[in-house]
């Protein structure tokens, strides 16, 4: 069976080399397609090869061509309102490569910012505490704030809270809804539901309405929101970075917005492990993976 090649838009160029990498790994054809199927959207046109080996050497030109003319191409993107996120590596089947924020598009979302996960006395905080001090999570967010408030990009505020009828009438609960409703997490009204004071919304930042299930956007005001206030370069971040961050950005992902998650503006429930494997499925599910320092590097340029 011939091989297909498909050429790449602009500087997405990245995704020869990985194609070229794969064929080399010997993969399967199957998962070839799976690891860069997240580039389709910048396909530009299509060529057959008959092998494998005719395959590489076209992908290795590209490469080269595609190196030599990116300072080229990059210019016009820059001029037209965008900024570029730096080239990364080609990472355990995943290309991360170049991703253009546009001015005045970016926004960013912060997943249950409350004191029920990020105080001390919360009802969820003794689950994270080694993964927040490992990776630095509270920290990173409240640099994350400050940097995407100083940028003058809109903030999205996402609690989670739960009232006495739902906790006492729900028909099916997920594990999660069990778990939470027999310890009383998130119970509205109460400390624990309100925002941790170093990670709350300002006057001029938006509160979405509460969610009780794990994608906010799929019953909340979230999707609205955004649209009203021009975002379609969504960054994610806040908790639990298995459950609602990574629900939330795959639905945001197939609502056709651009999102970024973070290396660690987040953490996972399952320690180190359960993390590396989150980092992962990040990558396939955004359009960028960042720490929060490359974010900002990012979108500096991007001010409004």
């Amino acid at each position: 069976m011939a091989i297909r090649q498909e050429a790449v838009a602009e500087n997405h160029h990245l995704i020869y080399c990985a194609r070229a990498d794969l064929v080399r790994d010997g993969l399967s054809e199957r998962r070839k397609w799976r690891a860069i199927d997240h580039r389709r959207d910048h396909i530009a046109t299509a060529t057959s090869y008959p092998t494998a080996a005719s395959m590489a050497a076209g992908q290795e030109a590209a490469c080269e061509a595609g190196r030599s003319d990116l300072s080229k191409k990059g210019t016009s993107r820059k001029a037209a309102g965008y900024v570029e996120v730096g080239h990364q590596p080609f990472r355990g089947g995943v290309v991360v490569s170049a991703n253009a924020y546009e001015t005045g598009r970016i926004g960013l979302l912060l997943i249950d910012t409350v004191n029920e996960i990020f105080s001390a006395n919360g009802k969820s905080y003794p689950i994270f505490k080694d993964e927040f001090d490992r990776i630095g999570t509270f920290a990173n967010i409240k640099r994350l704030l400050a940097g995407v408030r100083a940028h003058g990009f809109p903030v999205f505020f996402s609690p989670m809270a739960y009232t006495e009828s739902d906790y006492t009438t729900w028909k099916h609960l997920s594990g999660i809804h069990r778990e939470m409703y027999d310890n009383r997490m998130f119970e509205a009204g109460s400390w624990g539901a309100e925002f941790h004071p170093e990670l709350a919304p300002q006057p001029n930042e938006v509160v979405i309405a509460p969610h009780k299930n794990i994608d906010v956007m799929a019953n909340t005001d979230l999707d609205v929101q955004l649209r009203q206030h021009n975002v379609e370069y969504l960054a994610i971040g806040g908790m639990i970075g298995t459950m609602c961050v990574e629900s939330t950005a795959r639905s945001a992902m197939e609502r056709g917005y651009h999102v970024t998650t973070f290396t660690d503006a987040t953490a996972a429930q399952g320690g180190r492990a359960a993390y590396d494997e989150m980092i992962e499925r990040y990558k396939m599910i955004s359009h960028a993976t960042l720490s929060v320092d490359e974010f900002l590097a990012a979108t500096s340029a991007a001010k409004r």
